[in-house]
Order: structure tokens, then sequence, then C-alpha cells
């Protein structure tokens, strides 16, 4: 699923975790949060994370996994357990957790933006080449 690959052939998990963020203890959660993406990322099965938060606090993260299996691994890790009680006693004023299957994914660009990339490629070619 990273740079633009497609998944058909390889269909995996996404846990989709979103949140409204209470003001307090920033500083905690931004360090637990980064401990929460390191140990998720050396996990068994993890593909990758993505993320993105709002000025009013609201975040989304999602987590691919290729399997089930590797998400109930990671939803049963200890550190990952004791960050989630955190989360719900301090952090989060409300959450909620998907879980879907991706049997698809695709990606592209803007056609303006690439066509002038393509556009500069070529004539970089060009005139490396000593045509112009």
């Amino acid at each position: 699923m990273q740079n633009g690959e497609d998944s058909a052939e390889r269909p995996c998990y996404a846990v989709i975790f979103s949140a409204q963020r209470t003001q307090e203890d920033q500083e905690g959660y931004d360090t637990v949060a980064d401990r929460m993406a390191q140990l998720s990322a050396a996990s068994p099965g993890f593909i990758e994370m993505q993320h993105a938060r709002s000025e009013t606090g609201f975040g989304i993260t999602i987590c691919y996994w290729e399997s089930e299996q590797a998400i109930a691994q990671w939803r049963n890790n200890v550190e990952h357990r004791i960050a989630q009680e955190r989360g719900a006693a301090d952090w989060y004023e409300r959450y909620e957790v998907r879980i879907a299957k991706v049997l698809r994914a695709y990606s592209g660009a803007r056609a303006d933006k690439r066509r002038s990339s393509l556009v500069q490629s070529d004539r970089r070619v060009e005139e490396g080449s000593g045509h112009v």
C-alpha cells in the first residue's frame, strides 16, 4: 500500500481510530503516542500508519495490518493496553475504533501537476541528450 502500490493482490486490514482529544497533559500524550507508533511499527504484521489531527483536536489514525491475528496481537500488547486505559481516562473526550478489510487501494495525482512534471522530465531528457 505504500507509494501508490496496488494492494488488490494482497488484501489487508485497517484499524481506524478516531477521537476527540481533551486539552489535558499534551506532553504526556505526545510521548505515549510516539511510543505507540514505534511499538506498532515493530509489531508482526504491521504495514503502515497514517494520521491526521485538526486544530480542534479531532484526529484519525489508520493502521494497516496483514491479518486479523496481527490486529489481535497489537490489541493485546501490554503497553498498548496501558495506553488505551490512560487515553480513555485522560486524553479522549470520546473515541471510536473500526476495523475494515481493505480489498483494493490505488492512488493518483492531479492531472495538471502530473502532466507538468512529465513535461519538465521530458525537457530534462531532451536537454541532457543534446536535443532541444
